[in-house]
């Protein structure tokens, strides 16, 4: 019963977090030509179920324009297709869980992946000076790994936010 009410938690923040920043564009100046979404983590599970998705799932066009997911998974992204917004998946390759499910997804849609080589769920996290495990991840911080992932986020971002 615990995992059933964590699950369903975790099912109502995704969908906080996606009408939330649904929310926030509407709040943005029109038109939203360069405006994209980024999710990290529940964020990210809100970008690829809710977001990304949003044509297909609510018969609704997105207003944002590219979105990106890090260390998000998802388990709804194979209906993603071109005619939805650019999607961007960065996952580390020691966080398991969701390195499968984002390489399974890179390969069976135009999702674009990244993988980060030697980094954990939560990279980015200075806070996390030393490993820790929470909810059934491994977590630590690396420059290195933000760095590179700052770098991939800017370049997607370049190239569909014109």
């Amino acid at each position: 019963q615990g995992a059933v009410r964590q699950g369903s938690t975790l099912v109502a923040l995704v969908f906080v977090l996606s009408a939330a920043a649904s929310a926030c564009l509407g709040w943005l100046t029109r038109p939203a030509d360069r405006v994209a979404v980024i999710g990290f983590s529940a964020g990210g599970i809100a970008v690829n179920e809710y977001i990304a998705t949003a044509g297909r799932m609510f018969a609704l066009e997105s207003d944002f324009r590219a979105a990106i997911a890090v260390y998000g998974g998802t388990a709804r992204l194979s209906g993603y297709a071109e005619r939805d917004i650019p999607l961007m998946q960065i996952v580390a390759s020691e966080d398991e869980r969701f390195r499968r499910i984002c390489e399974f997804y890179g390969e069976t849609t135009p999702t674009e992946v990244h993988v980060i080589e030697g980094a954990y769920h939560a990279f980015d996290q200075p806070q996390l000076t030393r490993m820790i495990h929470y909810v059934g991840f491994d977590m630590v911080y690396s420059y290195g790994a933000t760095r590179e992932a700052q770098t991939l986020v800017r370049r997607f971002l370049a190239r569909h936010l014109q």
